[in-house]
């Protein structure tokens, strides 16, 4: 996890076996896992969740305590997410960061130029 508010929007990293990339769950999204896994998102740290009504957008990541990154990278907004199963178990595959991956860095670069050229 990235931030570890319990009463705020919770930033973490979410993954496939192959690429990973910042999240941002809402306080809906956080409630409605609380609720349906009978804890606290931030006690499962390795879990398969199924993410939904979610968006990609550009933001500053959260790099510690009241820290953010100086670049803006794509990231997932997130409004619900369920648990699937899986607390506990480590990572799936060796995910790396979207930007490995030519087509995605090169489309992420041109958003971030004036007019959004991506």
């Amino acid at each position: 996890f990235l931030t570890y508010g319990r009463d705020e929007v919770v930033w973490a990293r979410v993954s496939d076996k192959e690429y990973m990339v910042p999240i941002r769950f809402s306080r809906d999204a956080v409630e409605e896992y609380t609720q349906f896994s009978r804890s606290h998102i931030l006690e499962d740290k390795n879990a398969i969740i199924s993410i939904s009504n979610f968006k990609p957008f550009f933001a500053r990541i959260p790099q510690g305590k009241e820290r953010m990154s100086e670049e803006s990278f794509l990231a997932l907004e997130c409004n619900s997410v369920t648990l699937v199963g899986g607390r506990g178990e480590p990572r799936f595959g060796r995910p790396e960061t979207l930007e490995t991956n030519p087509d995605l860095k090169r489309w992420s670069e041109g958003l971030k130029q004036p007019g959004g050229a991506g």
